[in-house]
């Protein structure tokens, strides 16, 4: 801007010399008008035209810079649109999974009400819900109802003592007992869990002593909760005994 004002008063004040000079000659030699007047005349033109040029370059400069303030501006806007559409996500994720949590927690807290029964805190039945049950909101909520955080049962071991008696496993067809369950209206998938545990609905399969734990009957395990589905010749001589379903 101030390297065009610069050039634009040069070129006036060579106007103004050449109008000035011409004037004083035309006055001396008044022959010599007609002369001058036409030389003047192109002079002038061409001065004006390198005046409308440097003016027209001018505008021309401020054009571009405008449209490329333009641009980057709505570069700026777009970017700025694009990081507050990220957070506005991020912060409904993570709303989502509060909501989630916070209803999980909930639930957790509602299935891990018990009823003692014959010396056994018991809790309610929870259906479970069909596809992936172990990945599933319900099941992790039923599970995380148990107390226990004590020794587990492992292969290795063969036996431990859990949260309710001592624990061993036993790995057989579970085909005619699952058929047992549904015919006596218990519900539930059967399904392996990742850890090779054998699962009914939400529940591990268990086998025990059925005047003590009656077939239904949910309760812990040092594996988590367990629904009594079976029994064995082993509740007559340990009736507080538990023997859990597995693939091992």
């Amino acid at each position: 801007m101030r390297n065009f004002k610069s050039k634009l008063v040069i070129t006036v004040c060579t106007l103004l010399t050449v109008v000035t000079i011409t004037d004083a000659s035309i006055k001396k030699n008044a022959a010599y008008a007609q002369t001058v007047n036409t030389k003047t005349l192109a002079s002038t033109q061409r001065l004006m035209k390198h005046v409308e040029k440097i003016h027209t370059k001018k505008v021309d400069e401020e054009a571009m810079n405008e449209k490329a303030e333009a641009a980057e501006a709505k570069k700026a806007a777009i970017a700025k649109a694009k990081a507050e559409a990220k957070l506005a996500a991020k912060q409904g994720a993570a709303a989502r999974k509060a909501a989630a949590i916070k209803k999980q927690k909930a639930l957790t807290k509602s299935y891990s009400q018990t009823t003692v029964k014959n010396g056994t805190a018991t809790y309610k039945f929870v259906k479970a819900v069909s596809g992936n049950i172990e990945s599933s909101a319900t099941y992790k909520a039923v599970q995380g109802a148990r107390k226990y955080r004590g020794v587990r049962l492992t292969r290795s071991a063969g036996t431990t003592t859990g949260p309710n008696g001592k624990e061993t496993y036993y790995n057989l067809n579970m085909s005619r007992v699952v058929s047992i369950m549904h015919s006596k209206g218990i519900s539930g998938k059967y399904w392996v869990r990742s850890d090779g545990v054998k699962m009914l609905g939400n529940y591990i399969m268990l086998a025990s002593n059925n005047n003590v734990r009656p077939t239904g009957t949910i309760y812990e395990t040092s594996l988590g909760l367990g629904i009594v589905c079976d029994t064995g010749t082993f509740a007559s001589g340990n009736p507080r005994m538990t023997d859990i379903a597995v693939a091992w």
